[in-house]
């Protein structure tokens, strides 16, 4: 497969773009070069300018007034190599954790000792072997196996055969040693990753299976810490152990957990990273959802944000968490300012049905706020959501037939009914229709049958609100699902308000 160098030149980022062109403006042109130079600079400036992305070869090649444009491209990429990899860039915190920082480093003074060794003399030897002994003690210090391991390699050939069998056979029980650590790490990575963060990795298995996977693991990665010490994998044990408090519905253990993990993090230079923070507060925020502490929720949200970067995703994903914790709690002030956020965000527009889903829950909020006809105005337009063939295209025609009958609007709401009818028999087939799902719908039937005149003693009503509030948990309202607005709550206090002596 061949690599258009060119194209990664074109993509960088601000910072990155700023680092690279502080770097070009260092290099002072002298004799024949100064013009291949000054082109380097002016190519680098123009593939920054969108109009340039879609440029020919012999486009540039016209507007540069230079033939071997190749060559040009090929000598500015080798410039940007150099520039992203100096040190003013590898340590800028506001893009690497120190730990990033740390690694970049060693692999660099890795490949130094390599270049200098090519040319090894005598006077050159000691110093040079005094480095690589520095190299492997920061190397293990920071857990940097590869570099520890490659260190060593070098170390057994140079100085060991020097020294004879014995510390060729101590450097080599070393390097065992360390490819175990790395393996046991690279292991506890794989977990991590498949279990904790592949959705596709988890539909593959049931519960139960995700489950006994998930012990298996943690099982693997005790072993592997009580024999390493790494702090790398211990950090992933406990992300592990976390997530089988949720698997498990042991919140409050959870909960824990997370306060754990967030002061091992603090405590450890190696595995911190702010984001790494941020994400374990927004699991918090979500366990303290599950048990009702709403307003400790919206806090643990909002300290999150802290630890991502200014409009990242992870700050969208984290704001739309706080959402909820204000929405459930009944903050609907503050429930209000998260979506107008939400909306405004960056990254709003960008995928799926982003910003439609944060206007439907703008309508939730003015829904409760008994605003239906701005509810319904701001639906209206924006149904982008319909789109969508899961809970969320329910969840709306839902909440767009309760507007219908609170404003009146008969005909509409029994359009709605009949069309809610049709698409969940379309989607029952593929087993994606929740038995709530068609309770509800029996519901919104009978309504309709009585001419929406909600009669608290309705029988057939009152059996089927009892099936949604009773004690068939399958059937009971959940946290984070798509029905933002409480269908059975809604029925609810419509009933108690025409029960007599209360109309």
């Amino acid at each position: 497969m061949k690599v258009n160098k060119s194209d990664l030149v074109k993509f960088l980022s601000k910072d990155e773009q700023e680092i690279v062109l502080s770097y070009l403006n260092t290099i002072k042109p002298i004799g024949l070069n100064k013009k291949k130079n000054y082109k380097e600079k002016e190519l680098f400036e123009l593939f920054n300018k969108p109009e340039a992305h879609s440029l020919t070869q012999q486009e540039l090649r016209k507007k540069l007034k230079i033939d071997r444009i190749d060559m040009l491209k090929s000598n500015l990429f080798t410039k940007v190599v150099e520039a992203i990899t100096f040190e003013k860039h590898i340590n800028n915190q506001k893009i690497f954790s120190r730990n990033d920082s740390i690694i970049f480093s060693l692999k660099k003074e890795m490949l130094a000792i390599r270049i200098l060794y090519r040319n090894i003399t005598k006077n050159k030897s000691e110093p040079l072997f005094a480095w690589l002994e520095n190299l492997i003690h920061k190397a293990i210090e920071h857990e940097v196996y590869d570099v520890v391991i490659e260190a060593l390699l070098l170390k057994k050939y140079s100085i060991s055969l020097r020294k004879g069998i014995k510390e060729f056979d101590k450097i080599n029980s070393k390097i065992e040693h360390f490819r175990y650590c790395n393996t046991a790490l690279y292991n506890a990575t794989d977990d991590y990753t498949k279990l904790i963060l592949n959705n596709e990795f988890q539909e593959h298995y049931s519960l139960e299976e995700i489950k006994t996977l998930l012990k298996s693991a943690i099982i693997r990665l005790e072993k592997d810490y009580k024999s390493t010490g790494s702090e790398q994998i211990n950090y992933y044990l406990q992300i592990l152990l976390l997530a089988n408090y949720e698997k498990e519905k042991k919140y409050r253990n959870a909960i824990a957990q997370c306060k754990k993990i967030i002061a091992l993090l603090k405590k450890n230079s190696i595995i911190f990273r702010q984001e790494r923070v941020g994400f374990v507060l927004d699991h918090m925020s979500q366990f303290q959802v599950y048990i009702s502490e709403y307003s400790k929720a919206a806090i643990s949200a909002l300290k999150a944000q802290s630890y991502y970067l200014e409009n990242s995703f992870f700050t969208l994903v984290s704001k739309e968490q706080e959402f909820y914790a204000h929405f459930y709690d009944g903050n609907l002030i503050k429930a209000n300012i998260c979506t107008n956020i939400l909306l405004n965000h960056p990254l709003a527009d960008t995928g799926e049905f982003r910003k439609a889903k944060f206007i439907y829950y703008k309508a939730c909020i003015l829904f409760e706020e008994k605003e239906y006809a701005t509810a319904w105005k701001i639906l209206k337009n924006n149904l982008e959501i319909e789109k969508d063939k899961n809970r969320w295209n329910i969840s709306l025609r839902i909440l767009c037939i309760q507007l219908f009958i609170e404003l009146k609007k008969l005909d509409e709401a029994t359009r709605g009914i009949e069309a809610l009818r049709k698409h969940i028999s379309r989607q029952s087939k593929n087993n994606t229709i929740r038995e709530r799902d068609h309770i509800i719908l029996n519901c919104l039937k009978e309504l309709e049958k009585n001419g929406y005149n909600f009669n608290a003693k309705n029988f057939r009503l009152k059996i089927l609100l009892k099936e949604l509030t009773g004690e068939r948990k399958k059937n009971h309202w959940e946290h984070y699902s798509h029905e933002l607005v409480k269908f059975h709550t809604w029925l609810e206090s419509k009933l108690i308000k025409k029960t007599p002596g209360n109309a």
